[in-house]
C-alpha cells in the first residue's frame, strides 16, 4: 500500500534529499523566537517587521498585532463543526509532513476534506489559538468579499468604474479603473512589485499607505505607521499608468485597495465590518480575525488579514465546496466558475500566459499544471491549495519563501485521502 501511494502522488526520487536546505536554520528558536521591530529594519530606513528571519515565527503568528493599528472581525457565536480524524501523511518514503514543517520553516499546516480535519500540526511552539498573518492571501479573501458584494447588491457590476462607488476618485486617474480590471491585477498603474524589473512599490505605495517612515524625528520619535493614508495615496496617485487598463497583468497592492474603496464606498462600512457580517459570521469562524489598517483605519487588504489555522482551513473549505459552508450557501457557485472563465479580452490571464505560468482571476492563482486546483498565495510561503474536484484543502503557513514540494505535498494529501 505504501509503495502504491507513493507512485500515485507522482513524487520523484530527487525529492528525497531536498530537506537538507532547511537544516541549518532554527528559525529563531535559539534566540527564543523574538518579535516586534527587528534591528535589520534600520537598514535602508524601511520599517518592515518581516525582513529578519529570526523574528518571523513570532511576528507571523501574532507578534505584529501590537505594531499596527487594526480592526477586529468577531468570531461566530456558533462556530461550524469540524471533525478530527488523524491521518498520517508522508511527502515521500522518508519524510512525514511533520518532518517537512520542522525542517522547512512551516509553523502551521492543515489538511481537510468535507467537514473533517485530517491533519493539523503546529511547530516552533505555535498553537491553535494564534492568528497567522496572511501576506497576499488577504487578496484572495478580498476576492471572496467582492463576490459577496456583487451578489448582495453592494456592487452592481464588475464592469463599473471604481469612482462610481467612491466619489473621491471622480475625475482622478485611478477612478476610471473598472472593478474587474483591478480584480485581475490589470489596472495598468505604473508600479513595479513583482516580476517587472526594478521594484519601486515601497516608495510609491507601501511607505505612505501602510508601513510609514523608518527615520527618527527629534520630536515625534520613530515615524513608523504614523500618518499613513492609503485612500489619499490612491486618490492623489501621481505616477500614471504603465499599461492601458485591462490589457496586461501587473501584480501590485494598488489594485486590491481600489476594490476595497468601491466596497467601502457603497456598503458604507469598513472592510472589517463587511467581512464580519458577510463572511466570518456565516462561515462559522471559531476565533476573532483581524485586518491591519493604516493610520486612518482603512484596511490593508493587499496583505494583512490574520486568522487561526482552523479558520484559514474554513476559508479553504468554502472555496472547495463552491460557496457552501456551515449548512448554507454563502456564495453562489457561479462566482467560483468565474475563476476559470476568461473573457476574450482576458486571455493574457490564462494559465501559461503570466510570467510564473499560472493563471490569475479575481485575486486567485490557477496552477498551470492542474486546472482542478486553485491557490491562495502570499509572500514568505503562505498558501492554501484547493481541489474542487476532490474537495481537498491544504493550508501552509510559513516563514520563508521556500515553496519546494508544495505541489507534491498537495498531491500526497489527495492521494492519501483517496
Amino acid at each position: 500500500m505504501k509503495r502504491r501511494m507513493f507512485i500515485q502522488t507522482g513524487l520523484s526520487f530527487s525529492a528525497l534529499g531536498f530537506l537538507s536546505s532547511g537544516m541549518a536554520n532554527d528559525f529563531g528558536a535559539s534566540k527564543g523566537f523574538p518579535g516586534g521591530w527587528p534591528p535589520l529594519n534600520e537598514r535602508g530606513g524601511q520599517p518592515l517587521p518581516w525582513v529578519n528571519q529570526d523574528y518571523l515565527v513570532n511576528n507571523m503568528s501574532g507578534g505584529m498585532e501590537p505594531l499596527f493599528k487594526h480592526a477586529v472581525v468577531k468570531a461566530s457565536s456558533t462556530p461550524s463543526a469540524l471533525k478530527t480524524q488523524k491521518t498520517r501523511f508522508k511527502l515521500n518514503f522518508n519524510t512525514t509532513f511533520e518532518d517537512y514543517q520542522k525542517q522547512m520553516g512551516k509553523p502551521a499546516m492543515l489538511v481537510a476534506r468535507a467537514d473533517t480535519l485530517h491533519y493539523e500540526n503546529y511547530e516552533f511552539e505555535r498553537n491553535a489559538n494564534m492568528r497567522f498573518y496572511s501576506k497576499s492571501m488577504a487578496k484572495s479573501v478580498l476576492g471572496l468579499l467582492t463576490g459577496l458584494a456583487l451578489e448582495n447588491g453592494v456592487i452592481q457590476s464588475l464592469d463599473d468604474p471604481i469612482e462610481k462607488y467612491d466619489d473621491r476618485l471622480k475625475g482622478k486617474p485611478l477612478g476610471a479603473v473598472k472593478i474587474q480590471q483591478a480584480l485581475n491585477m490589470s489596472s495598468g498603474v505604473d508600479i513595479c512589485q513583482l516580476q517587472c524589473g526594478q521594484r519601486n512599490d515601497y516608495e510609491r505605495w507601501e511607505e505612505a499607505s501602510f508601513a510609514g517612515l523608518g527615520r527618527v524625528d527629534r520630536v515625534l520619535g520613530r515615524l513608523r505607521t504614523l500618518n499613513t493614508d492609503a485612500d489619499k495615496t490612491a486618490i492623489e496617485w501621481p505616477w500614471g499608468f504603465k499599461n492601458p487598463s485591462g490589457t496586461a497583468f501587473n501584480y501590485s497592492s494598488v489594485d486590491p485597495h481600489l476594490v476595497s474603496m468601491a466596497i467601502r464606498g457603497s456598503a458604507k462600512m469598513s472592510i472589517a465590518a463587511f467581512t464580519e457580517k458577510m463572511l466570518w459570521q456565516p462561515l462559522g469562524a471559531q476565533a476573532d480575525a483581524m485586518w491591519f489598517t493604516d493610520s486612518k483605519l482603512s484596511e490593508e487588504v493587499a496583505g494583512s488579514f490574520c486568522a487561526t489555522l482552523r479558520d484559514w482551513g474554513r476559508i479553504g473549505l468554502l472555496v472547495a465546496h463552491k460557496g457552501a459552508a456551515n449548512g448554507k450557501q454563502i456564495l453562489s457557485e457561479s462566482w467560483f466558475s468565474q475563476y476559470r472563465n476568461f473573457k476574450p479580452d482576458e486571455t493574457y490571464l490564462k494559465p501559461g500566459n503570466i510570467a510564473n505560468k499560472e493563471g490569475y482571476k479575481n485575486f486567485v492563482h490557477i496552477p498551470h499544471d492542474n486546472p482542478d486546483w486553485l491557490r491562495f498565495g502570499g509572500d514568505l510561503g503562505q498558501a492554501i491549495y484547493i481541489d474542487q474536484k476532490s474537495g481537498t484543502v491544504l493550508v501552509i503557513l510559513s516563514v520563508n519563501n521556500n515553496a519546494q514540494a508544495y505541489n507534491d505535498l498537495f498531491k500526497a494529501s489527495i492521494a492519501t485521502l483517496g
